[in-house]
């Protein structure tokens, strides 16, 4: 026979019991094979008899297993005390067969009677995670940012006319034989191209892909032409100025000293 191991601790008053438990702690209790549908045994180590309000309102959650269902007047005892109700947690008596076999049960011990501490299954929502992650739908607003974001770059092919590309998005060309077939590039060299819609009227934003340092052009369509495109601010790295000819007037540069 399994014999129960008493865990206690010296105090100014003797030998007491570890008690109060961790709220959080979870009891494994050993179901009783002289358990009947009315009175669940349970052996929990560690945990002295008789139990009180004192430190049994401390104790953790005791997790067990049952064997057999239970009564509306079901009780538990632990180690050979004195059978408690078993309650639901609001304190009302429990349905017959809410408890099954082979099913884990948690209860709380409050105020001279163990409480129950319903799972999905003992209240009819077994199925409530059934459905995948992948396949829960999404709200209206998830759905319109969703379909507001930009896409994966679409690259431009040779022979592309960049008055062509008016729909939001992303763009791209490293391809450098590929750039000299295009029209309408602010400068010959692969790119990245930014395409913003609103209102009818777009603005094109395009990058050239240099090792030498970060130059961006901008231009806007009105709904019929396409202004000229300006070049913004430039980064450039190095010690030296930029040559005049990668930009234009009033262009602002940054330089970075290597």
């Amino acid at each position: 026979m399994a014999k129960s191991i008493i865990m206690n601790v010296l105090t100014s008053s003797g030998y007491e019991p570890m008690y109060p438990f961790n709220p959080a702690l979870v009891l494994n209790a050993t179901f009783g094979e002289t358990s009947t549908t009315s009175v669940y045994n349970l052996t929990i180590n560690g945990v002295p008899v008789p139990l009180t309000n004192t430190f049994g309102n401390s104790m953790g959650i005791i997790a067990f297993v049952p064997t057999v269902t239970n009564e509306s007047t079901t009780t538990i005892s632990i180690n050979g005390d004195t059978a408690l109700p078993l309650l639901n947690n609001d304190g009302t008596n429990l349905l017959p067969n809410v408890l099954t076999p082979n099913t884990l049960v948690f209860v709380k011990y409050r105020n001279n009677a163990f409480h129950l501490l319903l799972d999905k299954g003992q209240i009819g929502l077994s199925n409530v995670d059934n459905t995948s992650d992948a396949d829960k739908p999404i709200s209206n607003s998830v759905t319109n940012a969703l379909n507001q974001k930009l896409n994966t770059p679409t690259e431009v092919p040779a022979n592309a006319n960049l008055n062509t590309y008016t729909t939001a998005g992303l763009y791209y060309s490293s391809n450098s034989a590929n750039v000299g077939t295009m029209t309408n590039l602010p400068v010959t060299s692969p790119f990245t191209l930014f395409v913003e819609g609103y209102g009818g009227a777009v603005t094109q934003t395009f990058t050239a892909i240099s090792t030498s340092g970060i130059q961006s052009y901008k231009r806007t369509y009105n709904g019929t032409n396409f202004g000229s495109w300006q070049q913004e601010a430039f980064i450039l790295s190095g010690t030296s100025d930029p040559a005049q000819s990668l930009g234009v007037n009033g262009n602002i540069y940054i330089k970075i000293d290597s």
